[in-house]
């Protein structure tokens, strides 16, 4: 079975909440306070894990042998770089207003998506660190499906996926941040892409199998309660503690997988309400929240919040939700006005029509 017609809305809602979680977990720099008031903000950046296993489903659900790489190549490419190239402008020019100089390299190298895959100082891999490992793993990982038949590929994606997550786990002290270091030509980022895109390839293959395809009523209760279940799970651990449900967040990755595949069947009662068009909306953005949330972060900072420190701690529930908000709206019409377009220009280029 496959989804390529077929809109996950309840999966661009989990987008949405995931994208919003990591927006947070780089604000906790902008705002110490609010380290302070959320302490368990310190492990949001698994949420980067989440969408590389999504990303990891979608790149082998719609996977097409016949496809030549280099379609390939420049469709992915296109689809990841423009936005950075917008942000790369609107940076420039925030950089011009407040007489700060932006090295060229670090343009240069962005640009092209390379700014965290081994080519860039530590100092230049940014919040954007995610772009450039989404692009080269995808294109990785599509060769070695275009090169190995099936019989073996199930093989080499599990002993990527195995070893990429056992030397990250090992290497990482058992913690869930650090992408800036390096292991030789190997960046931590990296061996999250290499193992978040080889759980989604599994996904997958149980995706199309018959598992939960078909349920009675008794069935669908039961994956309601699990769904609940996992939810909370998430809310508890991500939201009113700082201690890891282990040693590792290994067991996030597990319990994040298990939760995904249910929302992919839709059959219990939380992936099926939160399946409806505004989830769609919201999800449409993500990416777009995720690209920009830091332009508005320094923007923030430089121009409102060292200006007034003490009135924004003060209320800064409210002006977390109204930074939110501005960001989101920023992002929608990103979204809508740029990145939409694009999508729709270079995918009638790459077919041939005029």
């Amino acid at each position: 079975m496959s989804v390529k017609n077929e809109r996950l809305k309840n999966v661009d809602f989990l987008r949405f909440i995931f994208a919003v979680l990591i927006v947070l977990f780089h604000f906790r720099g902008a705002v110490p306070l609010f380290k302070t008031m959320v302490p368990s903000v310190i492990h949001w950046n698994i949420c980067v894990e989440f969408f590389f296993i999504i990303s990891g489903f979608f790149l082998f659900n719609h996977y097409k042998k016949e496809e030549s790489s280099f379609n390939f190549i420049v469709k992915k490419f296109l689809r990841l770089a423009p936005l950075i190239w917008l942000f790369l402008i609107l940076l420039g020019i925030f950089y011009f207003i407040s007489n700060q100089v932006v090295p060229f390299d670090y343009y240069i190298l962005r640009a092209l998506l390379l700014s965290n895959i081994g080519f860039a100082p530590p100092t230049l891999n940014g919040t954007h660190w995610f772009i450039p490992v989404l692009f080269w793993v995808s294109v990785f990982y599509f060769y070695i499906a275009k090169i190995f038949p099936k019989k073996y590929l199930n093989l080499i994606v599990w002993l990527v996926t195995i070893g990429s997550l056992g030397i990250y786990l090992q290497w990482n002290n058992y913690d869930t941040g650090g992408v800036l270091g390096s292991l030789y030509l190997v960046k931590k980022g990296v061996l999250r892409g290499l193992y978040g895109l080889g759980i989604g390839y599994f996904i997958n293959e149980l995706y199309t199998t018959d598992l939960l395809k078909e349920c009675s009523k008794i069935g669908k209760a039961a994956i309601s309660f699990c769904e609940a279940g996992l939810i909370a799970f998430f809310v508890y651990f991500l939201g009113f503690t700082t201690r890891l449900p282990g040693k590792s967040a290994f067991l996030y990755v597990g319990m994040f997988s298990v939760l995904f595949f249910l929302f992919l069947r839709n059959k219990g009662f939380i992936s099926n309400i939160l399946n409806n068009n505004l989830s769609t909306v919201l999800g449409n953005s993500s990416y777009a929240i995720y690209i920009f949330h830091t332009l508005v972060q320094y923007i923030f900072c430089y121009s409102i919040y060292r200006h007034n420190k003490a009135l924004i701690e003060a209320h800064l529930p409210l002006t977390i939700f109204l930074y939110l908000l501005c960001l989101i709206v920023v992002a929608m019409l990103i979204h809508y006005f740029v990145e939409e377009p694009v999508n729709r220009f270079v995918k009638r280029k790459m077919s041939g029509k005029n």
